[in-house]
């Protein structure tokens, strides 16, 4: 066999085996949720100015042991808007149940079916000028208190909306993760907020996931399946054609 195939093969196979582990999804932001302060805005999408609080979608990503959550939304080029901060990320672990029928007008934190059970907390809910990373904490819900959606006396928002997490003064993180702003600038419809964590959540069935702002203007909410896991058998094949693919390259040194 040609020696150049023979690398080319090898290197395609390598990147097959990586990709065995990375998957993708999408949650498109078809969730409105309660309660809207004014009644004019009741069953409405985005509550405000769609250019300062419009959230389109949540992208999330699993690489072997990381998962990354990408959080697409036009508020984070006017963060601090109206007196606003960045919401930190909620998971469930248990499936993802709203309250109601789609696009769930009716769902909030009080009524809806969904067991919230981990945040993603944030070092900082308003970083200044410039700022686009930073440090999460991930927490389990009973290490602290939940922090519903607000808005200064006079304002229109929705209320009821989980938001942020409180973690108690002694609670102990689960895991640190990254989170960073990407693509500020230009188009505000790419600019998004990026989670990324290395933890294990075990075999759950699905994995729920909830962001809004602090004002809860525009909620995304919905469910990917959990981590998939390789079928022993596809790596012991591909692992078995790798090897085989050695040993011929040996061979062929041999007789050359």
């Amino acid at each position: 066999m040609n020696t150049d195939k023979l690398v080319t093969i090898l290197a395609a196979a390598g990147f097959f085996f990586m990709s065995l582990n990375a998957w993708a999804y999408t949650i498109d932001d078809n969730y409105t949720g309660a309660s809207p302060t004014g009644s004019g805005w009741q069953g409405a999408d985005v509550i405000g100015y769609a250019g300062y609080f419009d959230s389109d979608r949540i992208e999330v990503t699993y690489n072997g042991s990381w998962i990354y959550i990408d959080v697409y939304s036009r508020y984070l080029d006017n963060i601090g808007q109206f007196q606003t901060e960045l919401g930190d990320l909620f998971l469930a672990t248990g499936g993802w149940n709203p309250y109601g029928d789609q696009p769930y007008v009716n769902d909030n934190y009080n009524n809806t079916g969904t067991n919230w059970n981990y945040a993603l907390v944030l070092d900082n809910h308003l970083p200044g000028a410039g700022q686009i990373s930073g440090s999460f904490e991930l927490f389990s819900f009973d290490q602290g208190s939940p922090v519903l959606s607000w808005a200064p006396a006079g304002y229109i928002y929705r209320d009821g909306q989980l938001v942020q997490f409180q973690p108690d003064a002694n609670a102990a993180a689960l895991a640190v993760g990254l989170w960073s702003i990407n693509n500020l600038g230009g188009q505000d419809e790419d600019d998004h907020l990026r989670f990324a964590l290395n933890y294990s959540f075990g075999e759950i069935p699905e994995l729920a996931i909830h962001w809004a702002m602090s004002c809860g203007n525009d909620v995304v909410e919905g469910s990917v399946p959990a981590a998939p896991v390789p079928e022993p058998a596809t790596v012991l094949i591909l692992g078995s054609g790798l090897l085989g693919l050695g040993s011929l390259r040996k061979r062929q040194r041999k007789t050359t």
